[in-house]
């Protein structure tokens, strides 16, 4: 049941992200006239699961008005030129010139030219081929004939595809993933096309579905301020300092140290820590140890120690060990053990902290251990506690929250969203940061596909996490679609670029190849980073 809950929150926010990126594209088509035939949530190969055609039913479809199950729900034009020669003499048939003559009867040709006994030089050819099978479809009343509806929804079929790993937006006369260069080359231009339309126009088509996201994620963070608040807790107050990952005790930390500032930098919590060391080629780092300041130089690229380490957090607040409950029966209970002892020492070694208590515990399993406690009272005591075979003696520490300060801060409406403007540039300009660190050896091996995307979200559904990841994957999604690889919105932006300071177009056919390429590099992508993933869980 808790993985369920990650995948349906894990799906429900990248489908709407999906929405809003590709209504993007959607948007700034609508407002330099380029038709839009079909907005998909999801792919649809073969089938769609639903879809709604609001202009009434196509010519040649088998849908009707209204609702209707598992129907063809419209065609294809699939327009050509081509030279004709009459038939037989016969009016109404027609054959094409080529390797492969192929006959085509009246009901497939419009628009057709003859000059009997001569060879025609210029006929468009459209052909119709059933095709968009449905399981649910909608269709509305059709506008009444010589009226033309005005509505942005105009020309566009909305559907809903069953392979949901993304969605598209279907931009009349341009050549991406949904149509070829073969398809669009063979009919005339149109002024209601993309390709129709000046450079400019066709940049800000393209740019649109990332600038949506970059405006959604503020919009996002700034409600969940406004609802919920922020908190963080302050490491500055830690009340006995800080423990350290492994790797930072090489260094010269030691737990118990107050980590106060970073290049003279004050930081106060675990993201402005983890954040600048991860992101910065060197770093002094400030700290107090046992009342006095000391400066620690972490070395050059300490970023590669912290990834092949496969380091989670590099440090947490040290938490006093108080007894807050203890199970009868067991051996702390039968050793005299109570609630609310404070424990500073075993086997004859001063420790204060709870993560040193059961290290302590679990390197004597099995055996017998001294223990020295502080009661209620302030009185001293020493405990003989027989350890169990699995390393426990049965009792649990107060909780961290009675410890750890938590800093909470509350936004009213107007002060919410400049907060998350805010939010949403910090968290941007940290993920344009990391890129590089995907480049290396060691990050190279962190890049994780879904599973990895999944583990942000928690077992339980919790509206201000799916929310602020929400915002935070429409930062990611926002990145990731302007790289300049081919098929992403980064490679035509690329490509417009280059005709805009050049002033010559791309051939379409280039583009088709480019799309194939960056396809193929999107897939290998794709099966590298959810590879990943799978090795993870099985090693």
């Amino acid at each position: 049941m808790d993985t369920l809950i990650i995948v349906c929150q894990l799906i429900l926010s990248l489908s709407i992200l999906v929405v809003t990126h590709e209504f993007g594209h959607f948007l700034f088509a609508k407002i330099f006239g380029v038709k839009v035939p079909k907005f998909y949530m999801f792919f649809d190969p073969y089938f769609s699961i639903f879809k709604y055609l609001p202009d009434g039913k196509h010519e040649g479809a088998d849908s009707e008005e209204g609702l209707s199950f598992c129907k063809y729900t419209d065609v294809e034009e699939q327009v050509f030129t081509e030279k004709l020669d009459v038939y037989n003499a016969n009016p109404d048939k027609y054959v094409l010139l080529g390797k492969d003559p192929k006959v085509l009867s009246e009901s497939f040709a419009e628009e057709v030219e003859i000059q009997k006994g001569k060879e025609v030089k210029v006929i468009k050819i459209t052909r119709r081929v059933k095709c968009g099978f449905s399981l649910i479809s909608y269709t509305r009343k059709p506008q009444p004939e010589g009226v033309e509806s005005k509505s942005w929804w105009h020309n566009t079929d909305f559907g809903l595809g069953w392979l949901p790993l993304g969605g598209y937006c279907q931009i009349a006369g341009m050549v991406d993933e949904t149509q070829s260069a073969d398809k669009i080359m063979n009919k005339p231009v149109e002024k209601w096309e993309f390709r129709a339309k000046p450079a400019w126009q066709r940049l800000l088509i393209m740019i649109g579905g990332v600038a949506v996201n970059l405006i959604s994620a503020p919009i996002i963070f700034g409600f969940v301020l406004y609802i919920w608040g922020d908190s963080y807790v302050s490491f500055s107050e830690a009340p006995i300092g800080l423990q350290y990952h492994e790797v930072m005790h090489e260094v010269g930390f030691q737990d118990g140290d107050q980590i106060v500032s970073i290049n003279g930098e004050k930081v106060d919590s675990y993201k402005e820590i983890a954040n600048t060391i991860l992101l910065t080629d060197s770093c002094n780092v400030g700290i107090v140890r046992n009342g006095e300041p000391m400066q620690i130089a972490l070395p050059r690229e300490f970023f590669r120690t912290i990834l092949s380490n496969d380091v989670e957090q590099l440090c947490a607040i040290r938490i006093p060990s108080v007894v807050d409950s203890v199970v009868v029966g067991s051996p702390a209970y039968e050793a005299g053990m109570l609630h609310g002892d404070s424990i500073i020492g075993v086997n004859g070694v001063h420790m204060v902290a709870y993560n040193e208590v059961t290290a302590a515990i679990r390197e004597n399993a099995g055996k017998t251990i001294s223990m020295v406690v502080v009661r209620a009272d302030k009185s001293i005591d020493t405990l003989n506690i027989n350890v169990s075979a699995e390393g426990k003696v049965g009792f649990s520490n107060v909780r961290p929250t009675e410890w750890v300060k938590v800093k909470s801060l509350e936004y009213g409406f107007f002060e919410a969203f400049p907060a998350g403007m805010e939010k949403g540039r910090e968290m941007l300009v940290n993920y344009v940061k990391q890129l590089p660190l995907l480049f290396t050896k060691e990050g190279a091996t962190k890049v994780g596909g879904f599973g990895t995307i999944a583990k942000i979200f928690p077992e339980s559904w919790n509206w201000r996490i799916f929310w602020f990841n929400t915002a935070f994957l429409a930062i990611m999604l926002a990145v990731m679609n302007i790289l300049p690889i081919p098929a992403l919105d980064g490679g035509f932006v690329l490509f417009l670029l280059v005709e805009v300071i050049t002033g010559k177009k791309i051939p379409e056919k280039f583009m088709e190849y480019a799309q194939l390429v960056g396809m193929a590099i999107l897939l290998l992508l794709v099966l590298y980073a959810n590879g990943n993933d799978v090795l993870r869980y099985l090693f």
